[in-house]
């Protein structure tokens, strides 16, 4: 048993050729693809797999020398998804059709071939480190984030149902719906007279996918593009965490950490907090609620890859952009010509996440040209990065999008301070070590952008009000990037007691004086809420302020005792190891929560409804609106008026359905559109429904179960009722 062990510990922690280790952490997603769908979307996936792999490979060998390539390769799927994605959204934000958008895939195919074929003789040079751990990791992550999804999420049950398992997803499907049926540039779903002026990048590929290769929409959506995108996820993080393991610690071992704290890493508490959530009627903590506790964000991005949100992608295009340019910097030499597609990677990632691509900026920004900025080459480069990146932006629309024209400055800045204290001590835990990249005086890149990193994310979090309270994006982003930079600094002898007692004394450290920085900051936000006789944030200063206080007593005393005792520095930094260790259950939550069903989130469509909508995608044309009174999904808690399903399995334009996304109640003719589209189903007289449909350019009314017209019987000659239309009736305006 000792030598079966032996023999699993040397295998998990050897190298491996990385053609080895890539096909084995390709395998789980695939056979879960080929079980969860069949083998026609497994042939899919493969393919789209192999179309990402190699353009994302013709990308690194153009942007790097022949020295880089063997330690950028697991780059390769990330950034081909990048490029894929964006390239895909600004051709259909051109007004081009969707059709073509394979010949430009099969270019970046035929050149990531060429590229590949040339590199054949560094392929078997090429190993990795702890390969076989990778492997399981990458069992246990599709397990975890993507068999959920690949089950539940846009299905076609037996029982003939449709599901969803979140609203969310829904809308995403509906979008990626709308770009299928050949919209070019893509409309909101739901509301077929706007242009859709959101990063819609993620789910271009899907559509493209199912209109080429005939694959059903679902599959190419939540199975094929979504476990694609983890599964470059989980590689790009490998080999970013890999290379801040090598400058932190001279090993490698910091690279599986990495993983390991990206997708499983979180708040401490996160089985004591209550989940509220508008879609579910559901409450409560997985154990018992703790007040006047809460953690932003989960502590992790989890729930988000669960259900394939943007933010899966957005933060595969910032590990991706930011694994390639620290590359690109440690070989210390002047951008050549290969750099100006570095620059570009920024541009790229616009149409993939809005908030994720400002952050890239950043970071290419930094880690290429800091420490360099006296130089006139430089300053003309960053120049061209920007101009790229406010061309994307621009041909995205995001400049007249409702989210950037409603942003604002929040005006309860002071009272956040509380939720910022919980989120530093609680939500963070083991993941301040990641303040130790950051040294003076800022002369390393990689510093500096851990400290840009922090301010800037967190001031996009707290000092700015988005719709939808998408600010918080910017939390997501830099815990999963401090899990990244904490965890990279792990060694192989990290549980052992001298080790233990240096990086525990580290975080005991980092919290005290963080703590510090806090409790002196609300000090001086009170003095000024005193200044001004502001009542606001007054009645819970001391409740608030008492518990900061005896944490920073309390972490000061255990630092000092660690270091004049070593007997309390063994067993003290063991016991709060096996404290800060209980964050790796925090994926718990949201994985019930989401993955799981638990708190009731589904959006299904009966069988008689999902065949009416189909029967409505045989009669109906391309391009032919239909208008609809069903707006609401019955079992949310708040703001139901969220329902896509009729545009989304129809694959047709309504003229309004659900409309509480994408800012369609801010539209000036909003009331306007409303009122006509529920009047095309009270009005009893027929030329007042004709008129609005004329107007709106209606040739469909789709009544929901259990509702009809009005107009009385017999109908106008120019209203003709459809016939096997399952559950709703379905009338034709000729």
């Amino acid at each position: 048993m000792m030598a079966t062990n032996a023999n699993l510990s040397v295998s998990l922690h050897s190298e491996h050729r990385i053609t080895v280790v890539m096909a084995l952490v390709f395998l789980p997603w695939i056979v879960s693809v080929f079980f969860t769908a069949g083998g026609w979307a497994a042939l899919n996936f493969l393919g789209y797999a192999i179309l990402v792999f190699a353009a994302g490979y013709s990308i690194v060998r153009m942007a790097l020398p022949a020295s880089a390539r063997t330690q950028t390769m697991v780059f390769a799927p990330a950034v081909g998804t990048l490029a894929i994605s964006a390239l895909t959204a600004f051709w259909l934000r051109l007004g081009l059709p969707l059709i073509w958008v394979p010949a430009l895939w099969l270019g970046l195919v035929a050149a990531g071939a060429l590229c590949l074929w040339s590199d054949r003789a560094l392929w078997p040079k090429s190993t990795v480190a702890y390969g076989g751990t990778l492997a399981l990791l990458s069992v246990l992550i599709c397990a975890v984030y993507f068999l959920p999804g690949a089950r539940n999420d846009a299905v076609l049950r037996r029982d003939g149902s449709f599901n969803w398992i979140y609203v969310d997803t829904q809308c995403h499907y509906a979008i990626a719906a709308g770009i299928k049926r050949g919209e070019s540039p893509p409309k909101v779903p739901g509301a077929a007279t706007e242009e859709l002026l959101y990063h819609f990048g993620p789910y271009a590929p899907a559509a493209a996918i199912s209109r080429v290769t005939g694959l059903d929409l679902g599959d190419a959506f939540a199975r094929v593009t979504r476990g694609a995108s983890l599964w470059a996820l989980v590689l790009s993080c490998f080999g970013l965490g890999t290379l801040l393991s090598l400058k932190a610690t001279g090993g490698k071992f910091g690279g599986i950490m990495s993983v390991a704290g990206l997708f499983f890493y979180g708040s401490l508490l996160s089985l004591f907090s209550e989940e509220l959530n508008t879609s579910s009627r559901v409450t409560g903590a997985i154990l018992f609620k703790i007040p006047r506790v809460e953690v932003l964000a989960d502590g992790g991005p989890f729930s988000h890859l669960i259900l394939g949100h943007s933010m899966l992608f957005g933060l595969g295009a910032i590990i991706a952009i930011m694994g390639l340019c620290l590359v690109q910097r440690e070989l210390q030499a002047v951008l050549t010509w290969r750099g100006i597609i570095l620059l570009a990677l920024p541009a790229l990632a616009v149409p993939v996440h809005s908030a994720a691509a400002l952050y890239c900026i950043g970071v290419a920004g930094m880690l290429l040209f800091w420490g360099r900025l006296g130089a006139a080459r430089s300053w003309l480069l960053i120049v061209l990065m920007f101009c790229l990146f406010l061309v994307a932006w621009k041909i995205m629309g995001y400049d007249h999008a409702p989210d950037a024209g409603a942003a604002t400055v929040k005006k309860d800045i002071a009272s956040q301070w509380w939720t910022l204290a919980v989120w530093f001590t609680v939500g963070l835990g083991f993941r301040i070590v990641g303040f130790r990249w950051i040294s003076w005086p800022l002369s390393n890149p990689l510093s500096a952008l851990v400290l840009a990193s922090v301010l800037g994310l967190l001031s996009f979090s707290f000092l700015l009000q988005l719709g939808d309270n998408n600010e918080h994006y910017g939390i997501y982003f830099l815990q999963c990037m401090f899990s990244i930079f904490a965890f990279s600094r792990l060694t192989p002898r990290c549980w052992r007691s001298a080790e233990r007692s240096q990086w525990v004394a580290e975080w005991l450290t980092l919290a005290k004086n963080g703590m510090i920085v806090l409790v002196a900051s609300v000090f001086l936000m009170r003095i000024a809420v005193y200044v001004t006789h502001s009542e606001v944030w007054i009645a819970s200063f001391r409740l608030q302020i008492l518990p900061c206080l005896v944490l920073v007593l309390l972490l000061a005393g255990m630092s000092a005792l660690m270091k004049r005792s070593r007997r309390f520095s063994t067993v003290g930094s063991a016991v709060l190891m096996s404290v800060l260790v209980i964050g790796f259950l925090a994926w718990i939550t949201p994985w019930l929560n989401f993955g799981q069903g638990r708190m009731k989130m589904d959006v299904t469509l009966t069988p008689g409804e999902v065949r009416g909508l189909q029967r409505l995608g045989e009669l109906a044309k391309p391009a032919e609106r239909f208008a609809t009174n069903k707006h609401a999904v019955d079992s949310f808690a708040a703001r139901g008026e969220r329902s896509y399903a009729y545009t989304a399995i129809s694959e047709r334009p309504a003229l309004l359905e659900g409309y509480l996304y994408r800012g369609v109640t801010a539209l000036p003719w909003f009331n306007t559109l409303l009122r006509d589209n529920d009047l095309m189903f009270s009005t009893i007289n027929p030329e007042t429904l004709h008129d609005i449909a004329k107007t709106w350019h209606v040739r469909w009314l789709v009544a929901r179960p259990g509702t009809d017209i009005a107009l009385p019987r017999p109908l106008p000659t120019w209203l003709v009722e459809q016939q096997n239309c399952g559950d709703l009736r379905i009338y034709r305006i000729d």
